[in-house]
């Protein structure tokens, strides 16, 4: 008998926070967030909303008759599926096009990849730091998925005890994304899931719902089809490669969980299945993965899945036949091993596979990609309005120090050391001319400095090296003329024109890296400061990290 399946493409868009734990307890307080929403979570939902319309008449039907896959991201058509673990970049190029394509007005310059499944290249070992990737233009670009911690407070947390009232985050992705998935039925459920996704578009996903997670509205952009290309069409997912030959070549759009004869957990898909479905001999031949524990938590039993190795989405499974298949045996092949999921908890969107997809051979920065630009900032929020979540992350920012360190020594090294033939960056000058004991002086100087306090710099003539822009400043103004911004009363700096000193690159600059992502944590404005506060604050510590650098190397050497 001809098993029938129907395929309807669902969309969600999260108007609240979601919040689906990566380690399957939604219960712990500090627990990291997936960045997609699992098949097992779709279906949850999906039985939910049965129960509550009352057509979950058929059991055994509904849990085993319906599978939920996996929902990514969905952006302008095309669906952003896991990195493939056998595309890897260089390292020192993939650093040097990241920053080009996040300087203002820089190029997206593309990007070599390597394919480790065709040859072992010696200059590609690294992979990408992008978690998803869509195929745009014949051209991979990458997307990472906006999270953020929101604070909470309980009273129940130390029952009996003296201080009851206790803080706690959550990790959540932000409001915003959307999301597309499959949910395969067949002809048994076919009513009851029509049914359900017809007459619901309000959806309750994930933990912590009733603390303002996990709303999202959902939409079916087409009818269901019987015809899975159709439905990755719908999706956004680029068409295998049907042209016949000896190699197959799967990619684990999901986790797989697949066992061998022995009922043992192995990290491929075993060899007698594949022979099973296509009729002919074949073997293994490299795979590129990444292995993980499979875990989950069941709201309704109030308990764990049990945990099992599992190979992570995005990983690589090369296998060749013995003897190529022709046309015919290859779509048959193609057709059965992606139509339906393979493995075990397929109900739950496991062993969702893909048959010698066609990847570009580059990769291209998008200018919404970049870590540190300002277009993320939206993404934080806005503590500056309310003082208590103002005093809570200050206290958080005083246990982010060495973090803040690292960012400055990386701000004073990305500004020194440039590509050849490139003209040096003058956004941040200390000399290697410069001796030990002039760095020492300096680095004291802006040690004593403190905000808001007001007094008159003394110059000494004869240290030259202070005045001269070519040895120790910040975006064109030197050291002593450093010193007096710092201490000058609010208001004055923006004001010097009279005096021939314009401190409007210094703010200009000292106001972009503040108003990026890592800018906002480590430099957040406190209540009572003046408008300037965090810009001088900001600019003594970058200096004073430079300084430290070069005091070091004096050291070593």
């Amino acid at each position: 008998m001809c098993l029938v399946l129907y395929y309807q493409v669902i969309e969600f868009n999260n108007i609240e926070p979601l919040k689906i734990g990566a380690g399957g307890n939604n219960k712990q307080w500090a627990e990291p967030a997936k960045d997609y929403i699992p098949g097992s979570t779709i279906r949850g939902a999906v039985i939910s909303q049965m129960l509550r319309q009352g057509v979950f008449d058929n059991i055994p039907a509904i849990l085993q008759d319906m599978e939920c896959y996996n929902a990514y991201p969905y952006e302008s058509g095309k669906l952003y599926f896991p990195m493939p673990q056998h595309l890897r970049v260089n390292k020192h190029e993939y650093r040097r096009a990241k920053m080009k394509a996040a300087m203002p007005g820089g190029s997206n310059t593309p990007l070599e990849l390597y394919d480790l499944s065709v040859q072992n290249n010696e200059n590609g070992k690294n992979t990408p730091e992008f978690r998803y990737v869509a195929i745009k233009d014949d051209q991979l670009t990458g997307k990472t998925i906006g999270k953020s911690y929101r604070l909470h407070q309980s009273s129940s947390l130390n029952k009996g005890m003296k201080e009851k009232a206790n803080l706690f985050s959550y990790q959540a992705i932000e409001p915003g994304h959307i999301f597309r998935a499959i949910i395969a039925y067949q002809d048994s459920v076919k009513q009851q899931v029509e049914t359900v996704l017809k007459n619901t578009n309000s959806w309750y996903l994930g933990g912590s719902k009733g603390s303002g997670y996990g709303h999202c509205r959902s939409e079916l952009p087409v009818e269901a089809t019987v015809y899975y290309e159709d439905a990755k069409l719908n999706l956004g997912l680029p068409l295998a490669s049907c042209a016949s030959g000896s190699s197959l070549i799967l990619t684990c759009l999901s986790d797989a969980l697949f066992r061998n004869e022995y009922g043992q957990p192995v990290p491929y898909m075993p060899e007698e299945a594949i022979t099973e479905i296509c009729g002919h001999s074949v073997k293994r031949k490299s795979s590129f993965i990444d292995t993980g524990i499979t875990e989950g938590y069941n709201a309704t039993w109030r308990s764990r899945y049990p945990k099992e190795t599992t190979l992570k989405a995005g990983s690589i499974l090369t296998y060749t036949f013995d003897e190529p298949l022709d046309e015919r045996e290859w779509q048959r092949t193609t057709a059965i091993l992606e139509e339906r999921l393979n493995g075990l908890r397929t109900q739950d969107g496991f062993g969702w596979l893909a048959v010698n997809m066609d990847y570009p051979s580059q990769l291209i920065f998008k200018g919404d990609e970049q870590s540190d630009s300002a277009a993320t900032t939206q993404k934080w929020p806005d503590t500056r309005m309310n003082p208590q979540e103002a005093e809570v992350m200050r206290m958080i920012s005083k246990g982010l120090g060495d973090s803040r360190s690292r960012w400055l020594y990386l701000l004073c090294e990305q500004s020194w050391n440039t590509e050849e033939g490139q003209k040096p960056s003058r956004d941040i000058i200390i000399s290697d001319q410069l001796k030990r004991h002039q760095l020492g002086i300096m680095m004291d100087e802006l040690k004593d400095w403190k905000p808001n306090i007001n007094k008159r710099v003394v110059t000494d003539h004869k240290q030259a090296y202070r005045r001269d822009e070519d040895q120790c400043s910040v975006a064109g103004i030197s050291f002593d003329k450093i010193l007096e911004f710092l201490y000058r009363p609010e208001g004055e700096a923006k004001s010097s024109l009279t005096k021939n000193v314009d401190y409007s690159k210094l703010l200009a600059f000292a106001e972009h890296k503040l108003n990026t992502r890592k800018g906002l944590i480590y430099f957040d404005k406190k209540s009572s400061e003046a408008t300037e506060v965090p810009a001088k604050r900001f600019i003594a510590e970058l200096l004073l990290a430079g300084l430290q650098i070069r005091h070091r190397e004096r050291d070593i050497t």
